[in-house]
């Protein structure tokens, strides 16, 4: 199916980049529970902010990641930017387009359109989130329908003293045999890099 290990990386990349294209998350007792078994967590600088990095694997290959950070930014301010899908696409690699199928105060439809280079030149993918959303509390996504991979999580909101706590959380189970070595370097990489590049476009 893959043409070669780095054409994997890239295909296991765009199916995650949609945390921070919607950077949200699932609603499940399970996402949440704070430590996960066996769970690993270090503090990441990126940028000038520190990111405490979690993560943690199960028997039957499901990964668990998420980030925690405070942004020196309002409630309100941090809530509008991270909202707003349309604006976070061009922020993340290989997103071409994003569209808002559907959408009212607490539900959105979303198609990511990516691009996926390939030995044989450059393929379009598109992905579809369902989102919920609880405004200035949480919100929560999950990929629609995918053959290769379930995708979800959740991204809380809370005012803390410096401006804004989030805590962002992301389940991925592969539907087909991919390391789990391979999941846990393209998940950090990815989710990290799009914090960067918001927090690049979040300061004044």
């Amino acid at each position: 199916m893959w043409h070669n290990s780095r054409t994997m990386r890239h295909a296991v990349g765009l199916l995650v980049i949609g945390t921070l294209v919607l950077v949200a998350g699932a609603s499940t007792e399970e996402l949440l529970q704070r430590p996960w078994p066996r769970e690993r967590r270090r503090t990441l600088e990126v940028g000038r902010t520190a990111v405490v990095w979690r993560e943690a694997t199960r028997p039957d290959h499901r990964l668990f990641a998420g980030a925690d950070l405070t942004v020196p930014a309002d409630l309100d301010t941090a809530w509008r930017s991270l909202s707003d899908a349309r604006a976070l696409g061009p922020m993340t690699p290989g997103v071409a387009r994003v569209d808002v199928l559907e959408e009212t105060e607490t539900h959105r439809l979303v198609q990511v359109t990516i691009a996926l280079r390939t030995l044989l030149g450059t393929r379009t993918m598109q992905l579809r989130y369902a989102m919920d959303q609880q405004p200035k509390e949480w919100m929560a996504f999950r990929l629609v329908e995918h053959p290769y991979v379930a995708y979800r999580g959740r991204l809380d909101f809370a005012t803390s003293e410096g401006g804004t706590r989030l805590a962002l959380a992301t389940e991925l189970q592969p539907r087909v045999r991919i390391p789990t070595w391979l999941l846990r370097w393209v998940e950090r990489r990815v989710v990290l890099g799009g914090i960067r590049a918001w927090l690049r476009a979040l300061a004044p």
